[in-house]
């Protein structure tokens, strides 16, 4: 009698591990000879609103995880650097330091907010174009990272190019249920750990993670921040954070991008 022949060994699926960041229109990249886009969301600098972003959006299916989770925003003064007056205009740059700091944020805006939603791929609807739609600003919703608006006007001749023109700005309710909201930085940018938590999915599922934002207005810096930094300050007892020590040097600092990344894996 013959033997049987051994079963063939069924060996697991490897796992394909991939991560949607944030990348968005940059116009000090736009006349540079390159594409404008760099990593984060450009806030426009428009005083009032609450901007929401939509950071990353990925969708996962029966058997996909997400493992993890990155915040970032950074704050950013723009400096002319020389021509005064006279034509061709002085060049602009942005001397830019990411938030590191949990907690931190300027006195006159709430901090960031981070919202993680989740939402079946059978209930999502395509939306159309919306009438302002451009590169990194569209209409409600998008299958990746822009600002997302319900409503908003421009001027005849908008100051700056882009949405960073923008006079009015409403946003968007958001899409799918929430999941996880973080009002601090908990995942940085630069972390290397990718076991925050970990989602495992039997359905699927459309991810987002949306930041909520407001702009800050230098005017209200206060004066005890914007001080000469070769003095020492009473006011600082356990010392200056980072974002404090750059207000001291550059005291019109605003808000200058956001951003945030999903990290999962495809089975």
């Amino acid at each position: 009698m013959t033997a049987a022949a051994p079963p063939t060994p069924v060996y697991p699926r490897r796992r394909r591990r991939d991560e949607a960041i944030s990348v968005g229109f940059d116009d000090f990249l736009s006349t540079l000879g390159v594409l404008p886009f760099s990593t984060g969301l450009r806030v426009p600098p428009l005083f009032g609103p609450t901007y929401r972003f939509l950071c990353a959006v990925v969708d996962l299916t029966t058997g996909d995880r997400l493992t993890g989770l990155r915040q970032f925003w950074s704050i950013a003064d723009y400096i002319a650097t020389g021509g005064g007056a006279e034509p061709p205009p002085a060049p602009v740059y942005a001397e830019v330091r990411p938030v590191v700091t949990p907690g931190w944020r300027f006195a006159d805006i709430g901090a960031p907010i981070w919202t993680l939603t989740f939402q079946g791929l059978s209930n999502f609807n395509r939306v159309a174009q919306g009438p302002f739609d451009q590169e990194s600003f569209l209409q409600f919703d998008t299958t990746g990272p822009a600002l997302v608006y319900e409503s908003a006007a421009f001027p005849v001749l908008p100051p700056l190019p882009g949405y960073l023109g923008l006079s009015a700005y409403t946003p968007p309710p958001m899409r799918g249920n929430t999941v996880e909201l973080y009002r601090d930085i908990r995942f940085p940018q630069q972390q290397n750990e990718f076991f925050a938590f970990d989602y495992a999915f039997r359905n699927p599922t459309r991810v987002r993670l949306y930041c909520d934002i407001q702009q800050h207005n230098p005017q209200n810096t206060p004066p005890i921040i914007a001080q000469n930094p070769a003095q020492p300050s009473l006011f600082f007892a356990c010392g200056v954070v980072p974002e404090e020590q750059f207000l001291q040097l550059f005291p019109a600092a605003v808000v200058h991008a956001v951003g945030g990344a999903l990290l999962y894996d495809e089975r």
